[in-house]
């Protein structure tokens, strides 16, 4: 048991959720030697009882996935296991703690400040990420003994990216000609939902990112092109972004990226090719993309456009913001996995700043233009607010 004084907390309660701030901690890694690390790890936990925890209770987006990790009753250490060391933490949706009232009794706050500090501690880019992440503790209820505790799982289920590989590349190649053919069922219909109900969408060019985790979304457009058959008036002009071709993270310069591939057709066969060649060219390495990058390439490659889509990941913030000012086009943002709580406010921001237009599954966001400084607006349940010019979430905790 490590002294009180070693450790210095700030916990509030806050309906469900716990806000901890932990400022320095002694930690023990693996059994090893304690040793003194200093993370900032403020975030904010949904904390919620359960009976006993199954795995279908996990939020998973489309196109992500889960690594399950155990830890032992009452316990907090970890191993240095090579399945954390294979996630990017950029790439991560949530980190779920599973454990039980049993095996908490009375030291609760502590054994969830130790459990967070044993994975931050293998997984130091975390607190980097920690913003975008979303942090669920669930506590397992059912267990009346300590035997019945030792019963349940405890340990972690982290929902994240699954690493780019050649071999995915082709399962997803696979899986997008599937449900363009209607010979596979959506996982999620967002895109092809508002792609059907905007038919006022005239001399647009489709910018869509075709890295990751994007083939649930990137699909939906091909199905959307074989329903339409050869309506005048649908986009026949497509770009595909995947964050340059696959070259190494610290190589990549804003503006200078690359990656980024281009058709013009109504044949859903040509418009697969470009695709699946700009998917298998790269599968994005970190988070961040080069959504502003695709966009200027979109307004050049086809002059006559009098608007861009941009079909884009909820979960990776453009790295490429400061050329917005150059995107002369408005620009309709579709925000793939905007299905719960979290929504990044960059997109807000492009459509504002292009007098574009925002879109989730269930709703058009048609009026950000009129936005002045200080003013609100009310985006899936939460409100946002413009500041010099970027749309910012108003802390409502």
């Amino acid at each position: 048991m490590l002294p009180n004084s070693t450790m210095r907390t700030l916990l509030s309660l806050r309906a469900q959720a716990v806000s901890i701030l932990v400022i320095v901690f002694i930690l023990s890694v693996s059994n090893a030697v304690s040793q003194y690390v200093s993370l900032d790890m403020s975030v904010y936990i949904n904390s919620m009882e359960v009976e006993r925890f199954v795995e279908r209770d996990l939020a998973i987006p489309p196109g992500f996935t889960y690594t399950r990790i155990s830890t032992e009753y009452g316990r907090y250490s970890l191993e240095r296991i090579k399945a954390l060391e294979e996630i990017d933490p950029s790439n991560i949706y949530s980190v779920n703690l599973v454990q039980s009232v049993h095996s908490t009794i009375g030291k609760r706050d502590e054994l969830l400040l130790r459990r967070l500090f044993a994975l931050a501690s293998i997984m130091p880019k975390l607190v980097e990420a920690k913003e975008t992440i979303q942090w669920n503790v669930y506590d397992q209820s059912t267990a009346r003994t300590q035997a019945e505790a030792m019963m349940l799982f405890h340990g972690y289920y982290i929902v994240h990216r699954p690493l780019y590989s050649r071999k995915r590349a082709e399962e997803e190649r696979s899986y997008i000609k599937d449900v363009a053919k209607g010979r596979a069922p959506l996982t999620d219909s967002t895109v092809l939902r508002i792609l059907s109900r905007k038919k006022s969408w005239d001399s647009t060019v489709i910018v869509c990112d075709v890295t990751g985790s994007m083939s649930p979304y990137a699909s939906q457009i091909l199905r959307w092109v074989s329903l339409q058959a050869r309506r005048d008036s649908m986009s026949r002009k497509f770009v595909f972004f995947n964050d340059g071709d696959a070259q190494a993270d610290e190589d990549k310069r804003v503006g200078d990226v690359g990656g980024i591939y281009q058709c013009e057709s109504l044949l859903l066969d040509s418009i697969y090719a470009v695709m699946t060649e700009a998917m298998t060219a790269g599968g994005g390495g970190d988070a961040p993309e080069n959504d502003v990058e695709a966009l200027l390439y979109a307004q050049d490659e086809f002059p006559k456009a009098k608007a861009l889509v941009l079909v884009c990941d909820n979960y990776a913030t453009p790295r490429d913001l400061s050329l917005l000012s150059k995107v002369r086009l408005p620009v309709h943002v579709i925000a793939c996995g905007a299905t719960d709580g979290f929504l990044d406010p960059t997109r807000l921001t492009i459509a504002y700043a292009t007098k574009g237009t925002f879109h989730t599954m269930q709703e058009d966001i048609e009026s950000l233009e009129r936005l002045r400084d200080g003013e609100e607006i009310r985006v899936k349940g939460k409100r946002y607010r413009l500041r010099d010019g970027e749309v910012v979430p108003v802390d409502e905790k």
